[in-house]
């Protein structure tokens, strides 16, 4: 169960990743405004699976976190499709600041309901997921903002940048701990084997 919890809420991260599957929920989400509220809808199932098994003995606790965390879903969400479908969307109006404001004070402060799962011997709270999940739908999908900067296309650039220190120690850490390379000639040694 915690499995599937945690793929529900990590899928999105993954797949919202991807400009195509952005622009297939787009699709799906411009065809009835409804179907943004079911996207909404669907960050509530990991708090039922997490909470079911104990619906039955506290059955108002229960309900209570449904109706919190629906709230937290909806409001947002609603705000920004309505701003959306009412008028020409600029970047970073007060609509979402509003929007921002209302998805990360919950967070803040601790008010979304208590949802835990334990994986690999750590307990993971799930309110912190949920509300990026929510910020990437909205954001992404039913409001979109250019230029968010939430991507997996990661150019020669960005490798080179993230790898770049990682793949020739540089000439001062070489010389401090004495250390030469096996091939001759040039700073960036095409060899691996190195002598210290």
């Amino acid at each position: 169960m915690e499995t599937l919890v945690l793929l529900w809420l990590l899928g999105p991260y993954l797949a919202l990743s991807l400009s195509t599957v952005v622009d297939a929920v787009r699709r799906f989400y411009r065809r009835r405004m409804q179907h943004g509220v079911i996207l909404l809808a669907l960050l509530l199932g990991p708090f039922v699976l997490v909470n079911a098994p104990n619906a039955r003995q506290n059955a108002n606790a229960f309900a209570n976190g449904l109706l919190a965390l629906g709230a937290y879903a909806l409001v947002p969400g609603t705000l920004a499709m309505y701003r959306q479908k009412t008028a020409k969307p600029r970047p970073l109006d007060l609509a979402d600041a509003l929007v921002i404001l209302i998805v990360w004070l919950p967070v803040e402060f601790g008010w979304l309901p208590a949802m835990n799962v334990t994986a690999l011997g750590q307990s993971i709270p799930l309110g912190p997921l949920t509300s990026v999940a929510l910020v990437l739908l909205i954001f992404l999908v039913l409001r979109p903002l250019t230029q968010i900067g939430y991507t997996f296309a990661l150019t020669r650039i960005d490798l080179r940048r993230a790898g770049g220190p990682l793949r020739w120690p540089s000439r001062r850490w070489r010389s401090r701990w004495g250390c030469s390379s096996a091939s001759s000639g040039g700073d960036r040694p095409r060899s691996s084997t190195w002598s210290c």
